[in-house]
Protein backbone atom coordinates (compact mmCIF):
# COMPACT_ATOMS: atom_id res chain seq x y z
CA UNK A 1 0.00 0.00 0.00
CA UNK A 2 1.41 3.40 -1.05
CA UNK A 3 0.72 6.31 1.28
CA UNK A 4 0.70 9.66 -0.51
CA UNK A 5 -1.02 13.01 -0.18
CA UNK A 6 -0.27 16.61 0.66
CA UNK A 7 0.13 18.87 3.66
CA UNK A 8 1.11 22.47 4.39
CA UNK A 9 4.49 23.47 5.81
CA UNK A 10 5.16 27.02 7.01
CA UNK A 11 8.49 28.52 6.02
CA UNK A 12 9.70 31.22 8.43
CA UNK A 13 10.65 34.37 6.52
CA UNK A 14 11.63 36.37 9.57
CA UNK A 15 10.90 37.57 13.07
CA UNK A 16 10.49 40.98 14.60
CA UNK A 17 8.27 43.24 16.65
CA UNK A 18 4.98 44.81 15.57
CA UNK A 19 1.88 46.43 17.04
CA UNK A 20 -0.57 43.56 17.46
CA UNK A 21 -4.14 44.73 16.74
CA UNK A 22 -5.52 42.07 19.10
CA UNK A 23 -3.12 42.57 22.05
CA UNK A 24 -3.13 46.37 21.49
CA UNK A 25 0.60 46.62 22.32
CA UNK A 26 3.91 45.81 20.67
CA UNK A 27 4.58 42.07 20.45
CA UNK A 28 7.01 39.66 18.76
CA UNK A 29 5.88 38.16 15.49
CA UNK A 30 6.84 35.48 12.99
CA UNK A 31 6.56 36.15 9.27
CA UNK A 32 5.45 32.88 7.68
CA UNK A 33 4.98 31.57 4.15
CA UNK A 34 2.69 28.53 3.90
CA UNK A 35 3.42 26.07 1.12
CA UNK A 36 1.53 22.93 0.16
CA UNK A 37 3.81 19.93 -0.39
CA UNK A 38 3.11 16.60 -2.04
CA UNK A 39 4.39 13.71 0.04
CA UNK A 40 5.05 10.02 -0.21
CA UNK A 41 5.08 8.19 3.10
CA UNK A 42 4.92 11.64 4.82
CA UNK A 43 8.22 12.70 3.22
CA UNK A 44 7.73 16.02 1.36
CA UNK A 45 8.85 15.53 -2.22
CA UNK A 46 7.67 18.51 -4.27
CA UNK A 47 5.96 21.86 -3.66
CA UNK A 48 2.45 21.98 -5.04
CA UNK A 49 1.18 25.45 -4.17
CA UNK A 50 2.37 28.66 -2.46
CA UNK A 51 -0.07 30.70 -0.38
CA UNK A 52 0.15 34.34 0.68
CA UNK A 53 2.56 35.01 3.51
CA UNK A 54 1.20 36.26 6.82
CA UNK A 55 2.26 37.52 10.23
CA UNK A 56 1.53 35.60 13.43
CA UNK A 57 1.62 37.23 16.85
CA UNK A 58 3.97 35.39 19.20
CA UNK A 59 1.66 35.99 22.17
CA UNK A 60 -1.96 35.62 21.03
CA UNK A 61 -1.18 33.54 17.89
CA UNK A 62 -3.60 35.61 15.78
CA UNK A 63 -2.71 35.76 12.10
CA UNK A 64 -2.63 38.98 10.06
CA UNK A 65 -1.93 40.15 6.55
CA UNK A 66 1.56 41.60 6.00
CA UNK A 67 0.01 45.09 6.13
CA UNK A 68 -0.13 44.69 9.92
CA UNK A 69 3.63 45.27 9.98
CA UNK A 70 3.08 48.85 8.78
CA UNK A 71 0.36 49.58 11.36
CA UNK A 72 1.79 51.59 14.25
CA UNK A 73 -0.74 53.81 16.07
CA UNK A 74 1.94 55.25 18.36
CA UNK A 75 3.94 56.53 15.38
CA UNK A 76 0.75 57.76 13.69
CA UNK A 77 -0.27 59.67 16.83
CA UNK A 78 3.19 61.25 17.08
CA UNK A 79 3.05 62.29 13.42
CA UNK A 80 -0.45 63.70 13.88
CA UNK A 81 0.68 65.70 16.93
CA UNK A 82 3.65 67.03 14.95
CA UNK A 83 1.36 68.13 12.10
CA UNK A 84 -1.06 69.76 14.54
CA UNK A 85 1.81 71.58 16.24
CA UNK A 86 2.86 72.99 12.87
CA UNK A 87 -0.73 74.01 12.10
CA UNK A 88 -1.19 75.76 15.47
CA UNK A 89 2.20 77.48 15.19
CA UNK A 90 1.46 78.79 11.71
CA UNK A 91 -2.04 80.01 12.65
CA UNK A 92 -0.81 81.91 15.70
CA UNK A 93 2.19 83.38 13.84
CA UNK A 94 0.09 84.62 10.90
CA UNK A 95 -2.45 86.40 13.13
CA UNK A 96 0.26 87.78 15.45
CA UNK A 97 2.23 89.27 12.53
CA UNK A 98 -0.95 90.80 11.07
CA UNK A 99 -1.66 92.54 14.39
CA UNK A 100 1.86 93.96 14.48
CA UNK A 101 3.11 91.57 17.14
CA UNK A 102 6.07 89.24 17.00
CA UNK A 103 5.00 85.57 17.33
CA UNK A 104 5.84 84.36 20.85
CA UNK A 105 7.39 80.89 20.91
CA UNK A 106 6.37 80.52 24.58
CA UNK A 107 2.73 81.48 23.82
CA UNK A 108 2.64 79.02 20.92
CA UNK A 109 4.16 76.29 23.12
CA UNK A 110 1.55 76.96 25.84
CA UNK A 111 -1.28 76.69 23.30
CA UNK A 112 0.10 73.46 21.85
CA UNK A 113 0.52 72.00 25.32
CA UNK A 114 -3.02 73.02 26.27
CA UNK A 115 -4.64 71.68 23.10
CA UNK A 116 -2.60 68.52 22.48
CA UNK A 117 -1.56 67.63 26.05
CA UNK A 118 2.01 67.08 24.86
CA UNK A 119 5.25 68.96 25.45
CA UNK A 120 6.14 70.71 22.18
CA UNK A 121 9.65 71.17 20.85
CA UNK A 122 10.64 74.85 21.01
CA UNK A 123 13.12 74.31 18.18
CA UNK A 124 10.35 72.88 16.01
CA UNK A 125 8.12 75.88 16.75
CA UNK A 126 10.98 78.27 15.99
CA UNK A 127 11.67 76.47 12.72
CA UNK A 128 7.99 76.51 11.73
CA UNK A 129 7.49 80.25 12.30
CA UNK A 130 10.90 81.34 10.96
CA UNK A 131 9.48 81.66 7.45
CA UNK A 132 7.19 84.67 7.48
CA UNK A 133 5.74 83.98 4.02
CA UNK A 134 2.01 84.34 4.79
CA UNK A 135 0.84 82.49 1.67
CA UNK A 136 3.12 79.50 2.35
CA UNK A 137 1.86 79.42 5.96
CA UNK A 138 -1.79 79.50 4.82
CA UNK A 139 -1.12 76.69 2.35
CA UNK A 140 0.45 74.62 5.12
CA UNK A 141 -2.62 75.25 7.29
CA UNK A 142 -4.92 74.10 4.47
CA UNK A 143 -2.79 70.96 3.95
CA UNK A 144 -2.84 69.95 7.63
CA UNK A 145 -6.47 70.93 8.37
CA UNK A 146 -8.04 68.12 6.31
CA UNK A 147 -8.01 65.58 9.14
CA UNK A 148 -9.49 67.91 11.77
CA UNK A 149 -13.06 67.96 12.97
CA UNK A 150 -14.97 71.24 12.95
CA UNK A 151 -14.34 71.53 16.69
CA UNK A 152 -10.61 71.00 16.16
CA UNK A 153 -10.52 73.70 13.47
CA UNK A 154 -12.40 76.03 15.79
CA UNK A 155 -9.90 75.42 18.61
CA UNK A 156 -6.97 76.21 16.32
CA UNK A 157 -8.60 79.46 15.20
CA UNK A 158 -9.41 80.42 18.81
CA UNK A 159 -5.77 79.79 19.76
CA UNK A 160 -4.65 82.04 16.90
CA UNK A 161 -6.86 84.97 17.96
CA UNK A 162 -6.57 84.48 21.72
CA UNK A 163 -5.41 87.67 23.47
CA UNK A 164 -4.62 89.47 20.21
CA UNK A 165 -5.72 93.04 19.59
CA UNK A 166 -7.97 92.54 16.59
CA UNK A 167 -7.02 95.33 14.23
CA UNK A 168 -8.39 95.32 10.71
CA UNK A 169 -5.29 93.41 9.57
CA UNK A 170 -5.71 90.93 12.43
CA UNK A 171 -9.35 90.26 11.51
CA UNK A 172 -8.36 89.74 7.86
CA UNK A 173 -5.58 87.33 8.92
CA UNK A 174 -8.01 85.45 11.20
CA UNK A 175 -10.48 85.20 8.30
CA UNK A 176 -7.71 83.84 6.04
CA UNK A 177 -6.63 81.30 8.67
CA UNK A 178 -10.25 80.23 9.27
CA UNK A 179 -10.94 79.92 5.55
CA UNK A 180 -7.82 77.77 5.06
CA UNK A 181 -8.90 75.63 8.02
CA UNK A 182 -12.12 74.99 6.07
CA UNK A 183 -14.51 77.04 8.23
CA UNK A 184 -17.32 79.10 6.73
CA UNK A 185 -17.24 82.89 6.85
CA UNK A 186 -20.25 82.90 9.20
CA UNK A 187 -18.51 80.47 11.55
CA UNK A 188 -15.32 82.55 11.57
CA UNK A 189 -17.27 85.79 12.18
CA UNK A 190 -19.11 84.11 15.05
CA UNK A 191 -15.80 83.13 16.70
CA UNK A 192 -14.36 86.60 16.13
CA UNK A 193 -17.43 88.27 17.67
CA UNK A 194 -17.25 85.97 20.72
CA UNK A 195 -13.60 86.77 21.35
CA UNK A 196 -14.22 90.53 20.88
CA UNK A 197 -16.54 90.57 23.92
Amino acid sequence: MIIWGSYVINKTLGHGEFYCPNCKIRRNYSHLLPRKWGHLYWIPLFPMQDFDSYVECGTCSKKYNEAALRYDPERQAALQNQNLSILISQAIAIVARATGQRPSIELIADNIKSLLKTEPSLDSIKSTISNDDRDAGLKQIADYANGLTTRGKELVLRAAIDSKVMSLGGRAAAMAVGTNLGLSAAHINGILSETAD
